[in-house]
């Protein structure tokens, strides 16, 4: 369901499907971005769709079979982690205005938690034994290892020039959070 604060305007159904599951909803005006599979099969994979709130059109994010899950949207831009390649699960990333998929990650190690803003697109990625983030800058087209620590940095997000992110260097099972400055890391 979708609200517009401030107004008497009723809510407004997204989804009204009884045969599948739809959860883990992301916004920014005028799309809705939801993962969704079907009830019947437990073991079907997640599937992104994306609800156009100007004319209540929905269509698939990529026609891949594989799970897709964890989107976050930006501006016209929707990225998520993708289990269509090796390993376990990729970046990817999608124009909704020109329908222009490019995959931001290419390694066989896990890709996890996206976060989307601005120019940057950052993720946990377990590529050297515990979890460092990464990010990738769009008009640079550059990766970025952002992190090397011993603890694990998971669950970015971005703002402008910064990242806030979960970090456990308290020990297993206790998160802090962090800042980190992207122009000077």
């Amino acid at each position: 369901w979708a609200k517009a604060l401030g107004t008497t305007d009723p809510a407004v159904a997204i989804t009204q499907t009884p045969t599948s599951d739809d959860t883990k909803p992301v916004v920014y005006w005028p799309w809705v971005v939801y993962q969704s599979r079907s009830v019947n099969d437990p073991n079907a994979p997640w599937q992104l769709m994306t609800y156009d709130m100007r004319d209540g059109t929905v269509t698939a994010v990529d026609s891949t079979t594989q799970n897709q899950q964890d989107a976050v949207i930006y501006k016209q831009h929707v990225v998520w982690q993708d289990f269509r390649d090796a390993g376990w699960g990729e970046i990817y990333r999608k124009d909704l205005l020109t329908g222009k998929i490019q995959r931001i990650t290419n390694s066989t190690h896990g890709q996890y938690s996206p976060a989307l803003f601005e120019h940057w697109v950052v993720w946990s990625d377990n590529r050297n034994g515990q979890l460092d983030l990464y990010g990738y800058h769009l008009r640079r087209s550059v990766e970025v290892q952002l992190t090397n620590t011993p603890e694990n940095e998971t669950r970015p997000y971005g703002n402008g020039q910064w990242v806030i992110y979960e970090e456990d260097s308290s020990g297993h099972l206790t998160s802090n959070l962090r800042m980190l400055h992207l122009s000077n890391l």
